[in-house]
């Protein structure tokens, strides 16, 4: 978050001299394990020194790739942030599982590098940033808009409420996969093995099945499932693992959501990639190293079982008052926000039956009557209520009427804002 600041929106944050610093500390950690496998001590002071920089540099690399695709425009941020994941994932098995610490170390300079390598030409490509360190002048690249925090949307109430709700429900995921790790490190691959084959699955049945699912519906999946696990998290060893791979399943879920909705945030909203990606995950973050160090005291402290199964019966009630608390905001959320980018109709070919199908979902995300639904028509074509008046033989006031309605009920306040939802719709 240090890296991001308000101060820094006009200026890039990511330039040559950083993306080779912050490559050279991502290579130190590996080249720490290259000399644990050598037989070769290292102060523990300078270890935990070495590994809050590399945080700082895994933060640099993470924050940037979210900015450069947030400026991309994928086609298909679901499929793209799942593949990642799935990748990333994978390959952290197969070292962990498969290769010596040595081996382990030299792996963790490749990857280290060649993201660095990556992330230089796919920035310099995209001109994000001159060799110099300061951006250009002149245009800025689209959807670069500098805006004050206190003009972000995202800081209203209702997104305080999810920002709370995202913590509470990161601290079962991190408490699950702690007691996992800690009570048996085998457990914890397994869990990852199953609960990466569930998002690959997940992810190919929406695509194949045009499936549309809310953010907010998601998060309601996600509590019911943490609280049922939580319950019966500690009892024995087999349902401990099948706890962890509902709690890991639904955690990769959850964070592949966050990460298309953030994408779609930014574009909507108007707000720089960069300030949206670190202000919607820290929650997420902060209740994950939460639930984890909950998780390893509990183990460190306590006598085993019966103590897991009674800390994560207690998580599950704080949990179920969270959602009680918190989840009515979810009505207004939902007509905002959908996991999915919107198919319209397939058999829609001229440029007016494509935007006629486009209007009619969002006349259905935001519970639009048909009357209001002809009169969205007229809007995303910059029409005024003057003109719509006229063309569907009503009063000026009805039409004005009607519009206020619409941006009521949409929670978008200028035709702009209309037209630009309707470009990112396919």
């Amino acid at each position: 978050f240090a890296l991001h600041k308000p101060k820094n929106y006009e200026k890039s944050a990511y330039d040559t001299r950083k993306t080779v610093g912050w490559a050279v500390v991502s290579c130190v950690v590996p080249a720490l394990v290259m000399l644990d496998a050598a037989g070769m001590q290292v102060p523990y002071p300078a270890t935990v020194a070495i590994m809050v920089a590399t945080g700082f540099g895994a933060g640099y690399y993470l924050t940037g790739w979210e900015n450069l695709a947030s400026r991309g425009r994928l086609s298909d941020p679901l499929v793209a942030f799942g593949l990642v994941m799935a990748i990333a994932f994978a390959l952290f098995l197969v070292v962990s599982l498969f290769m010596t610490p040595l081996a382990k170390g030299v792996m963790g300079i490749v990857f280290a590098l060649l993201g660095a390598v990556l992330f230089y030409g796919v920035s310099k490509r995209r001109n994000e940033f001159p060799a110099s360190g300061k951006r250009k002048k002149g245009k800025q690249p689209e959807g670069d808009a500098v805006q004050e925090p206190g003009d972000v949307e995202l800081r209203g109430t209702f997104n305080r409420k999810l920002d709370a709700l995202l913590l509470v429900l990161n601290v079962p995921l991190g408490y699950g996969l702690a007691v996992l790790y800690l009570f048996d490190a085998m457990y914890f691959y397994i869990a990852i093995t199953v609960a990466l084959t569930a998002l690959v699955v997940f992810v190919l049945l929406m695509r194949a099945f045009k499936l549309t699912l809310t953010f907010v519906n998601l998060l309601r999946i996600g509590i019911g499932v943490s609280v049922v696990a939580l319950i019966a998290l500690g009892m024995n060893n087999s349902l401990s693992l099948a706890c962890g791979i509902l709690l890991f399943a639904t955690w990769l879920v959850l964070r592949l959501a966050h990460a298309v909705i953030v994408i779609k945030l930014t574009k909507v909203q108007r707000v720089p990639p960069v300030y949206l990606a670190v202000r919607a995950k820290q929650p997420g973050y902060l209740g994950f190293i939460a639930g984890f160090a909950i998780g390893m005291l509990t183990i460190m402290l306590t006598e085993g079982p019966p103590a897991i199964a009674m800390v994560g019966m207690s998580i599950a009630a704080i949990l179920v008052v969270a959602a009680l608390a918190l989840l009515p905001f979810a009505k207004s959320y939902d007509k905002q926000l959908d996991v999915l980018p919107v198919l319209v109709d397939p058999k829609a070919t001229s440029a007016e039956d494509i935007e006629h199908a486009k209007c009619a979902e969002l006349a259905r995300r935001y519970n639009l009557s048909p009357r209001e639904e002809e009169i969205l028509f007229f809007i995303v074509r910059g029409r005024n209520a003057k003109f719509i008046a006229e063309k569907l033989v009503i009063s000026e006031s009805t039409a004005k009427t009607h519009i206020h309605n619409i941006y009521k009920k949409s929670g978008i306040h200028s035709q702009q804002k209309f037209i630009d939802i309707m470009d990112e719709l396919v």
